[in-house]
């Protein structure tokens, strides 16, 4: 169970803000954070907290951590909202905020919610590009995540030996192996032995590669926008499941 600053009065509150921002097209990607009319999934959540006074004023519109304390939630977990959001097409961006907000529960513990995502990233998602050539390179950072979902998180140590161990087996092609899932396995594992905001931005950027890497296709593509589509579906099953629903 994780501590939050909402009451369900101001999740309702914040929800209706970002329904506007829906309807009023205010909902900006490749924005900035910055509100000027618009901004980004975490800019408006940001400027809708100052603006119902939950959070203090100047806070700053790319503070992660300040949606991460107000929901309650992981770094890692705030840093996906925004991944998706930049990624979706424009129609599903726009009401993105709303979906995850909408999600959420109070009590429920999301501390798993990053882990079992990366593993079905790496393991069960079929985005990935796994060859006999990078399948090594990619299995050691699964059975470390594998293990972290069963309650039995790595160290850093542990996360560095086996991105040690995937560039050693990815080595065999560089090219191949950074549009690839050993490109995932590799940085993935090395942003993991990393402080919780490097983590959160580097492996979220990791699975942003994943995805193109495995769909073959220009970031602006229909296989781009599905593959999100799916990253997106997934993470709010998984935020679901994490409360029981």
């Amino acid at each position: 169970m994780t501590a939050t600053l909402l009451t369900p009065e101001l999740r309702a509150k914040l929800i209706k803000l970002s329904d506007a921002h829906a309807e009023a097209d205010e909902f900006q990607q490749s924005f900035g954070y910055e509100w000027k009319g618009g901004a980004c999934s975490i800019g408006c959540t940001i400027y809708d907290a100052v603006l119902a006074g939950i959070l203090p004023e100047g806070t700053k519109p790319n503070n992660h951590a300040a949606v991460a304390k107000l929901y309650g939630l992981p770094l890692q977990v705030v840093h996906l909202f925004d991944a998706i959001f930049e990624n979706l097409p424009n129609a599903a961006a726009v009401r993105w905020t709303s979906r995850w907000q909408r999600a959420l529960r109070d009590g429920a513990d999301y501390s798993l919610v990053w882990p079992r995502l990366a593993l079905w990233l790496l393991r069960d998602s079929g985005l990935l590009a796994i060859t006999n050539g990078n399948r090594a390179a990619v299995s050691g950072v699964i059975d470390l995540y594998a293990r972290w979902c069963d309650g039995n998180k790595p160290s850093n140590e542990e996360w560095s030996s086996a991105a040690a161990e995937a560039v050693r087996s990815a080595a065999w092609s560089a090219a191949e192996a950074a549009r690839s899932a050993a490109w995932s396995a590799v940085e993935t594992a090395r942003y993991a032995a990393r402080s919780a905001e490097e983590t959160a931005a580097e492996a979220v950027r990791s699975a942003a590669e994943a995805a193109r890497s495995a769909v073959s296709a220009p970031r602006s593509s229909a296989a781009w926008s599905a593959a999100w589509g799916k990253i997106a579906d997934k993470l709010i099953e998984l935020l679901d499941e994490e409360q029981g629903t």
